[in-house]
This record gives structure tokens, sequence and C-alpha cells, in this order.
């Protein structure tokens, strides 16, 4: 099964955020159906493994709380403040690159298993600025908790209201 992602872009990138607990973090803030903001495990100094999920969880809610109070991202259609829907936290993956792991923590106790296919419409938007992907790249997108994984890849490019956007096709 395969699905076209809506419009997706970065709203932040490379911010730099005083997470309590964990010190100056820098965290990327892009939306791919919901507004993301990702942070590297290495950078908050969690483990991502699934037997760790309560500090990734704590961490995670701690960059959310965070970003809330500092981190501004308005509908580039309506100019609308967007409200975080979810932390990506981030890691080193197993596939060789281009590839992605990672775990979308949405609240208290509550994070996906799956690798996530807004979260990495998200993540994609954000290493197609950065010049790390380009369209048609193959990408592995890797769950931290199952090690399930699935490909996803650019394969357009459009505006979406006064932003750039790309469609990934997961």
């Amino acid at each position: 099964m395969r699905f076209h992602s809506v419009p997706a872009w970065v709203g932040l990138q490379g911010a730099s955020l005083q997470v309590p607990g964990h010190g100056e973090v820098i965290v990327d803030v892009a939306y791919g159906g919901n507004l993301f903001v990702s942070a590297w495990a290495e950078h908050l100094e969690v483990e991502l493994a699934p037997g760790n999920m309560a500090a990734v969880i704590d961490a995670a809610m701690a960059v959310r709380h965070a970003a809330a109070d500092k981190l501004v991202v308005r509908s580039p259609e309506t100019g609308d403040r967007y409200d975080i829907a979810a932390v990506s936290i981030l890691d080193a993956p197993h596939h060789e690159q281009p590839a992605l792991r990672n775990v979308h923590v949405f609240g208290p106790g509550l994070f996906s298993r799956s690798p996530g296919g807004t979260g990495a419409a998200a993540r994609l938007a954000v290493m197609f600025a950065r010049g790390e992907i380009f369209a048609g790249d193959d990408v592995v997108i890797e769950s931290a908790i199952t090690n399930g994984t699935f490909g996803a890849k650019v394969i357009g490019q459009e505006r979406a209201g006064t932003r750039n956007a790309i469609v990934t096709e997961i």
C-alpha cells in the first residue's frame, strides 16, 4: 500500500531550545499532516530503545513543553498558530543512508509503534530542505520500537501558501 502525503514543509530549522533537564537542544519543526518537533536522542542523552520508553517519553514531553512556550509556527495558508502535535525523537538508523530511525511521542504514555507516516513526511521535508535527500531518493524509515520499516521518497514539490513544500510517497 502506498499513499501520498499532504504538502509537507519546514516551519523552523535548527532552532535552539532550552529544555529543562536537558539544556540547550537544537530542534527542527515541520508539518507533514501534523506539526512535529524533532530532536536527536543523543542531544537529549536518552537511548532510543523499546525498554527505555519511559525516559524517551519524559524527554519528548520536556521538549514539547519547552517548544510550546518558545517556538511559534503559523499556517502558511491562514497565518493561524499551529499547535505542536508530537515530538519525533531521532537516532542513527540501522540501514544505510538515506534512512531515518525514530519514535513519535504524542503525549504522556502515547507513542507510535510504527515508523509514522505523517512524522516521516515532516522529517523528509527537513532532510530535503537541507539537501540530505533529493526527489526520487528512496529513504528507509525505521521504527525504533518494533524495528519495522517502510519506504518513503519525495515525489514532487509545490507551494503550501507562503511556503515551499514537498509531497512524499510513503
